[in-house]
């Protein structure tokens, strides 16, 4: 009685692994997305593998893709352990939004945060983006046009920093002509007026920013206020109307518009390309620093030394995997066939669940791997 119902189990667990087996390998071996009319189809550093809704490509890290690796020092050498997370949550979620694959961000002592970012064209602008404080406000320009660009001080930033947004060369450092230039501009807002905050980012409802283009086809990011800036913002647009309202990010302006109607605490800002706007986007989605980073070293990693390593990889994978497989036939005949099965199945669902989690494989996590197919045939 025992015999039928022993054997309908063996047969459910087969059919079990069999299933899981045929979807790890579909997953391993995705093709990759080349049809340009796919949703999915874009032109990256890295290919497009999907199994279904999400991206199976295997991840790389920055030892074996190449990129660039940043270390950002705290303004505030006493900055506290839950602004430092705070940091890094914030500078996570704009690296996150720019795209960035595989992009890492730790902590590092008491003042300093690590940002890796594999395959980035243009690391000045994401760079820009990421350490950018985003702090938003909207002044009373007294009746003046402010060019964009312009360091400016306002009365929720009275004293703007000389590192708000300088001129950076390919090692992330200033250059000698551009820091005197920043000394003589900061020494010139220093001495100019201070503007009237009228409505503050700290009151930006993140949920309303959102990228868009405009009915002129200008790249635009809308958003709202809410709370006193709202009112604030109401009240001086009403009393203000065919006069400027400066918008500025730390310290900077962006734009100067008309007032064209009355402000119920929303409005929009244009950006002169989609990259810019991009960028502004995600600094004001993803909330503002608690305090402002340096950049204090910055260098480029090129991924001749990983492409090397991922062979070399590869081909110690095969040899220990073919070893192991021997030995265990040789010693252990049908039941060592049967382990080498088991063996290959395994490797099929570690490599899957990697690439679907994903989990970004650098050159130690990949001899991990390696090392765990010996030890996952006892």
């Amino acid at each position: 009685r025992l015999a039928p119902i022993v054997r309908r189990r063996e047969l459910n667990w087969l059919f079990l692994i069999i299933l899981i087996t045929g979807i790890a390998l579909w997953i391993d071996f995705t093709p990759t997305v080349t049809d340009p009319d796919s949703p999915y189809y874009r032109q990256a550093p890295w290919p497009t593998q999907r199994f279904y809704w999400r991206d199976v490509h295997t991840r790389l890290g920055l030892d074996l893709r190449g990129g660039t690796q940043v270390l950002l020092r705290s303004r505030d050498p006493n900055i506290s352990p839950e602004n430092l997370q705070a940091a890094r949550q914030v500078i996570e979620a704009r690296v996150n939004g720019l795209g960035v694959s595989e992009a890492t961000v730790q902590t590092s002592g008491d003042d300093r945060i690590i940002v890796e970012l594999p395959d980035v064209d243009q690391p000045e602008q994401a760079l820009a983006t990421i350490r950018s404080t985003g702090k938003l406000e909207f002044i009373d320009p007294q009746g003046q046009y402010l060019p964009p660009g312009q360091l400016v001080r306002t009365t929720g930033s009275p004293e703007p920093s000389l590192a708000a947004s300088p001129a950076l060369n390919a090692t992330g450092a200033l250059t000698e002509t551009a820091a005197i230039t920043d000394s003589a501009e900061l020494e010139q807002a220093l001495q100019g007026p201070l503007y009237e905050v009228v409505a503050d980012g700290s009151d930006l409802i993140p949920s309303s920013v959102q990228p868009g283009i405009d009915p002129g086809g200008r790249p635009i990011v809308s958003f709202q206020f809410g709370g006193e800036s709202a009112t604030r913002l109401e009240t001086f647009t009403a009393r203000n109307i065919g006069q400027p309202l400066t918008i500025v990010l730390d310290n900077r302006v962006i734009s100067s518009p008309t007032i064209e109607d009355r402000l119920p605490g929303q409005g929009q800002i244009s950006s002169a390309t989609v990259e810019d706007r991009n960028s502004l986007f995600n600094v004001l989605r993803y909330g503002s620093l608690p305090v402002g980073f340096d950049v204090e070293t910055s260098r480029i990693v090129t991924a001749t030394l990983g492409a090397e390593s991922v062979r070399a990889s590869e081909i110690a994978g095969i040899i220990g995997l073919l070893m192991v497989a021997i030995l265990m036939i040789v010693y252990y005949r049908l039941p060592g066939v049967l382990a080498v099965v088991a063996l290959l199945i395994y490797t099929a669902l570690a490599f899957a669940v990697y690439r679907f989690v994903p989990i970004t494989l650098t050159l130690a996590g990949i001899a991990g791997f390696v090392l765990s197919i010996g030890l996952a045939v006892d």
